[in-house]
């Protein structure tokens, strides 16, 4: 029965001993005394989960637990200067530590008043005793590392929340920034069209009296025209965009395709014609309405149309086209321009990219029209793509749009 019980005990302690992914107790034995050295010794090798290592002195205990790893440490009182034996040991690495005193002598636990103990017990002592409080100091000492660890994280999440506010309260003071930037942007370009406006009219005046003026006054308005039609058309592109940036609205209406292609043909007719350039519209005789928004749609298809005209030569001729594929209508501006590289395809749609083409007439171009084109066409849940047989073989623009609006209302206007 006492064998039984024995049993009992050593495997309970040695249960309560183990942290999670502990297979056994390593215990430093560090008493002057041999007979506890042996003693300790002995029930180890008799006990499964328990690897007693003994030192005769604090030098001997400093050396070992320099080198090698414990989870606890049975400490003699009478040890001269027991506190050395810890002083190298960084804290982390610290074991848990059961103080032996003498019956006779209890005075000497004050000799290890230094010393981080968990428990003192009085020696002699009984080894399955000793096991157990091995055992629970043992455990002791990893929930304290637990808590010590859980504490240490939860000052790094309360710091790294504090950062997160830190950080959200520079992005909103910066979104701020930003939208006034832009908010004075939008200011200072809408207010550039009255002044450039009057400038250009100016000019344009001038521009009809030119014979009654010197050869070179005459091509200096020549000149500053050219600029200013630059400078408005890039207002009115910058305009545009950023209207496209932050107005997400669209008004949804029922669109008839061809007559809408062939309004814009007729708008370009006179830029076409003055370039000597063919404006073709080619539908199939029946298509289903299409569901956008006309006026954005219209100013896509401008676009198109006017880059080709720009980029198309004299002789030449631009296609708008439209076909069904499915439930996506597909519209193209097709010319028989200078063509693009696989560069400019690349960089079409971006916001100021340029093309490696100039305008054929010396038409202004500002470098946002596909990129407002691309803008519409997200906008309205579709894409839009460029291709080319290379340079000056002409290039096609492509809009593909779902036939119907992805979110209709009542009022046909999607946000």
């Amino acid at each position: 029965m006492e064998h039984t019980r024995l049993a009992q005990q050593q495997s309970a302690a040695t249960h309560q001993a183990r942290s999670p992914g502990a297979t056994r107790i390593r215990v430093l034995v560090a008493d002057a005394d041999p007979i506890v050295r042996d003693a300790v010794e002995l029930y180890s090798n008799a006990t499964p989960g328990l690897e007693a290592i003994a030192a005769a002195s604090p030098a001997e205990a400093s050396k070992l637990l320099a080198s090698e790893s414990f989870d606890a440490i049975v400490l003699d009182a009478n040890f001269d200067d027991a506190e050395t034996i810890f002083r190298r040991l960084p804290s982390e690495a610290m074991p848990a530590v059961v103080l032996l005193v003498p019956l006779t002598e209890p005075d000497a636990v004050e000799r290890c008043a230094t010393v981080e103990y968990q428990l003192v017990l009085t020696k002699p002592i009984y080894m399955p005793a000793l096991h157990r409080a091995i055992a629970l100091c043992v455990r002791c000492r990893w929930l304290d590392k637990q808590l010590r660890t859980e504490q240490h994280h939860e000052q790094a999440r309360r710091e790294l929340a504090r950062q997160l506010d830190l950080f959200a309260e520079q992005i909103r003071q910066l979104e701020r920034k930003l939208a006034d930037s832009d908010r004075r942007f939008r200011l200072a370009i809408h207010d550039l069209q009255n002044p450039l406006s009057n400038v250009y009219a100016l000019l344009n005046d001038l521009n009809q009296r030119r014979e009654q003026l010197p050869p070179l006054a005459q091509e200096a308005i020549a000149l500053c025209l050219q600029s200013v039609e630059t400078m408005r058309a890039l207002v009115e592109d910058l305009l545009s965009a950023s209207q496209l940036d932050h107005e997400q609205a669209l008004t949804y209406r029922s669109i008839e395709v061809a007559p809408l292609l062939r309004a814009v043909a007729r708008s370009f007719a006179a830029a076409a014609e003055r370039k000597n350039i063919w404006i073709n519209v080619l539908v199939p005789d029946t298509l289903p309405p299409l569901r956008a928004d006309e006026f954005k749609l219209r100013t896509a298809l401008d676009n198109l149309v006017s880059n080709a005209i720009k980029y198309t030569p004299p002789g030449g001729s631009v296609n708008l086209e439209a076909e069904l594929c499915g439930s996506t209508m597909i519209l193209r501006v097709r010319d028989t321009g200078v063509g693009l590289s696989a560069d400019d395809i690349a960089a079409a749609f971006q916001e100021f990219g340029r093309l490696s083409s100039v305008p054929t007439g010396g038409e202004p171009s500002t470098g946002l029209g596909l990129y407002i084109v691309r803008r519409i066409a997200e906008l309205h849940g579709g894409s839009v793509s460029a291709s080319s047989e290379g340079k000056g073989r002409g290039a096609t623009f492509t809009i593909e749009l779902p036939l119907e609006s992805p979110r209709p209302s009542d009022s046909g206007t999607v946000q």
